[in-house]
C-alpha cells in the first residue's frame, strides 16, 4: 500500500520510518511548511498558572517563569521536545488533542486560577481550548509562534492508495494537487480530529477516515483496519 504523507515536518519522516518499518510504502511529500513569527516582547518575570503548547511546532516560544502546575503538552512528540529544552514538569492528557487538554484542565485547574494561562499555537491552530477558556471566564493569554505556508511538491506523486493529512490547511493543496494530476478526491484520506473530517467532507473529499489523533499509533491502526479484506 502507498502512502501520500501530508504533514509537515519534522513528523513526517518520523511517521514515514513507523511506516515503513510495518511493510507500507510511504512518500513524504509535505504540501505545507513551517515559519516562525516574532513575538511580542514578554517580560521574564511573567507568571502563569500552566504553559499549554499546542504543537511541537510552538516549543521554541515557551519561556517566562516556570509555571505552577507546570507545561501542558498536546502530545508526545511536543512532550519530548519541551524535555529536551529543559523544561518540565509536562504533562500530556491521556487522549492527545484539543479535548484530552479541556478535560485535563477542568480536573487540574484552580478554581479560581491563580494566574493566567498561556497558550502556544499556530495562527490557524484550533480554537477549541481558546473557546474552552473564555466560556469559563479564565484569564489566558494566546501566544502565536508560527504559520503554516505553502510548500510545491518536491516529487510527483503519481497513484497513491492513501493520503494522510493533520490539518485543514492541507486541504487545498492536497485536492489543487489532486485535481491537476487527473486524479478524483476518493482516495481515502485519514485526519486526526472531526474538526479536519468536517473540513475535509466540505471541501469534497469523499472516503474520509477518522484516526485516534495523529500519533504514529494511530495512523497504523487505522491503516491496518483500512487494509483488512
Amino acid at each position: 500500500m502507498k502512502v501520500w504523507i501530508t504533514r509537515t515536518e519534522p513528523g513526517a519522516s518520523r511517521l514515514a520510518d513507523k511506516l515503513r518499518c510495518c511493510g507500507f510504502t510511504a512518500l513524504v511529500n509535505p504540501v505545507l511548511g513551517i515559519e516562525k513569527l516574532p513575538l511580542e516582547p514578554t517580560r521574564s518575570t511573567e507568571t502563569a498558572c500552566v504553559r499549554i503548547v499546542l504543537s511541537e511546532h510552538a516549543v521554541w516560544a515557551v519561556g517566562g517563569v516556570a509555571p505552577e502546575l507546570g507545561f501542558l503538552a498536546i502530545g508526545r512528540n511536543t512532550a519530548k521536545a519541551l524535555q529536551d529544552r529543559g523544561l518540565a514538569p509536562v504533562s500530556v492528557p491521556p487522549s492527545e488533542d484539543s479535548s484530552g487538554i479541556i478535560h485535563w484542565l477542568e480536573s487540574h485547574l484552580p478554581k479560581p486560577a491563580h494566574a493566567p494561562v498561556v497558550l502556544y499555537t499556530g495562527v490557524d491552530g484550533t480554537q477549541q481550548v481558546e473557546d474552552y477558556l473564555r466560556a469559563k471566564g479564565i484569564e489566558y493569554r494566546r501566544e502565536n509562534a508560527y504559520r503554516r505556508v505553502r510548500l510545491p511538491l518536491a516529487q510527483a506523486i503519481g497513484d497513491v492508495d492513501v493520503i494522510i493529512a493533520s490539518s485543514g490547511e492541507a486541504l487545498e493543496p492536497i485536492r489543487t494537487y489532486l485535481q491537476t494530476a487527473g486524479l478524483t478526491l476518493d482516495i481515502p484520506l485519514l485526519v486526526p480530529s472531526r474538526r479536519v473530517l468536517a473540513a475535509a467532507q466540505a471541501a469534497g473529499f469523499s472516503q474520509v477516515i477518522l484516526t485516534n489523533g495523529a500519533s504514529p499509533e494511530a495512523v497504523l491502526q487505522a491503516l491496518g483496519e483500512f487494509n483488512q479484506p
